[in-house]
């Protein structure tokens, strides 16, 4: 299958079940905002909790929240990141 050239994402599905999705091109929506273009990610062992439904999520939400990338974009509060920065994603953010 050929996905457009945009973001891609792992999504629930059903339980038992994930795909790969296309998903909106991300945006900065608040002051303190910053986008990442992911070249590393993984899915934790918390996102089995999703998988096998021992916590709520809906169809077509996106799972995975450890990755490494380079800044793209950030708000106008942002004081510590800057675009071109390279950056690890800690799963509690």
């Amino acid at each position: 299958m050929s996905l457009p050239p945009h973001m891609r994402a792992v999504v629930f599905e059903e339980i038992g079940r994930v795909a790969v999705r296309a998903m909106p091109d991300p945006r900065i929506e608040e002051p303190d905002d910053a986008l990442v273009r992911v070249d590393v990610a993984a899915i934790c062992r918390s996102d089995l909790h999703f998988l096998h439904g021992k916590a709520p999520l809906e169809p077509g939400e996106p799972i995975g929240h450890e990755a490494m990338g380079v800044v793209e974009a950030v708000g106008p509060q942002v004081e510590r990141f800057a675009p071109g920065g390279r950056v690890v994603i800690a799963f509690d953010i």
